[in-house]
């Protein structure tokens, strides 16, 4: 055997259970993990990569047999060696084109396609207007959009709770995320926010180059915040590219002639935001004001009237289409969070409850007020808790054996932690 079990490659995930075909580990290693049982630190050893470690190669030099580099690190004269893909057929546009007329292929991109032109590329429901997403239980692709379809269509698109409510988030160590947090089983941790190793922060601050491990008060000597981009000054954030760019570049300070504020982006105009665009667009490209006829507003959801936004729907979809004024009878408020009563806020819950279900007059018999939480005395706000516990539980006073303070961090000699 050439080499041993840590770095030799295996066929199948080496998870216990897991017929999956690896592709991660340490650098120099065989692949022996999927991207679901990787460890921090670990890479995809199996797909080729560019020289900087966090991109595929698509750039090289003419002539070149295999692309060398990605796009942040490609070199003067460098171009692209992937399969040559259409163009929009603008001038000068390297965009993929999606749009053009009804009944002929794409030709154009979102920037320049003209006003009668649609989505020729992405399915779109049989009104013709908006991309589908529901369908029947078991269909293996969605035919309809919110406003066509029918009573027993479910989203086929987002995958749902089994209570069919919200997003799961929540899975045993290891497994896909399944439930929601009021669905969660004991045992059950937040799988698809990404922690710090702490397991209380997500994480932003990494070495140079690398993806975010740890979290501010968690965070090594060299290791910077890599989730915050900051202006080659290192000083703020930044604002400003060329148009076209995807990404800003430069603080105000360092802005080079020709840039743009491009993260806030404004109307022609130039004056306010743009709310507007054509039905279709990825994007708004014009204020009140300046809207062409036809436009609609693309980033501001409406009721059905259009005059109003929308936060009363059904409860098995949880989205939001009407206004109080244009609900439907069996329509709830899916937006506002409302004690059963519907005239206040909840506040009280039970002690396991994630979130506070009835307000002071409708809790229950052993309901505690839990968006106030306090300790089991009743008189002080709770820090003290099990190294590792979610939440404070217990006062300075009350506090048990081994208990920690989990709200206040401090250092090995005793101070606080920034």
């Amino acid at each position: 055997m050439k080499w041993c079990d840590d770095h030799r490659s295996y066929a199948k995930c080496r998870r216990e259970g897991c017929d999956k075909q690896p592709s991660f580990n340490v650098r120099g290693a065989g692949a022996q993990w999927c991207s679901e049982h990787k460890s921090p630190g670990m890479i995809d050893i199996t797909s080729a990569r560019c020289k900087c470690g966090r991109a595929g190669p698509s750039l090289g030099q003419p002539g070149d047999r295999k692309p060398t580099c990605c796009a942040k690190c490609r070199e003067p004269g460098m171009v692209s060696l992937r399969k040559v893909h259409p163009k929009c057929r603008s001038e000068g546009c390297e965009k993929r084109p999606t749009f053009n007329v009804p009944g002929a292929g794409a030709q154009w991109c979102a920037a320049h396609k003209g006003p009668e032109m649609i989505d020729c590329v992405s399915a779109r429901c049989k009104c013709g207007s908006l991309v589908p997403r529901y369908g029947f239980e078991g269909d293996r692709r969605p035919t309809s959009c919110l406003r066509c379809k029918q009573p027993d269509m479910v989203d086929l698109t987002t995958k749902r709770c089994d209570c069919g409510r919200a997003l799961p988030t929540f899975a045993f160590a290891g497994d896909r995320a399944s439930r929601c947090a009021k669905c969660r089983e004991p045992g059950m941790v937040d799988v698809r926010s990404k922690k710090c190793r702490c397991g209380r922060a997500c994480p932003t601050f990494g070495l140079e180059g690398q993806r975010p491990q740890c979290c501010a008060q968690c965070r090594e000597p060299g290791m910077v915040d890599v989730k915050g981009r900051r202006c080659a000054c290192g000083k703020t954030q930044p604002n400003f590219g060329l148009p076209g760019d995807d990404r800003a570049s430069c603080c105000a300070s360092c802005k080079r002639d020709g840039m743009v504020d491009i993260r806030s982006r404004r109307c022609v105009c130039g004056k306010s935001q743009p709310s507007y665009g054509f039905e279709g667009d990825p994007r708004a490209t014009c204020c009140a004001k300046c809207r062409k006829s036809g436009m609609v507003d693309v980033v501001n959801e409406r009721c059905r009237c259009g005059r109003a936004r929308p936060n009363f729907g059904h409860e098995s979809d949880g989205k939001a289409v009407c206004c109080a004024a244009c609900k439907d009878p069996d329509m709830v408020n899916v937006k506002s969070t409302v004690c059963e009563c519907g005239a206040a806020q909840p506040g009280f819950g039970f002690e396991s409850d994630p979130r506070p279900t009835r307000c002071v007059r409708c809790q229950l018999p052993g309901m505690l007020d839990i968006r106030n939480r306090r300790c089991h005395c009743g008189s002080a706000v709770p820090n003290f808790g099990h190294d590792g516990a979610p939440r404070a539980t217990h006062c300075a006073r009350c506090k048990e054996d081994g208990m920690i303070d989990v709200n206040n961090r401090r250092c090995e000699h005793g101070g606080f932690l920034k």
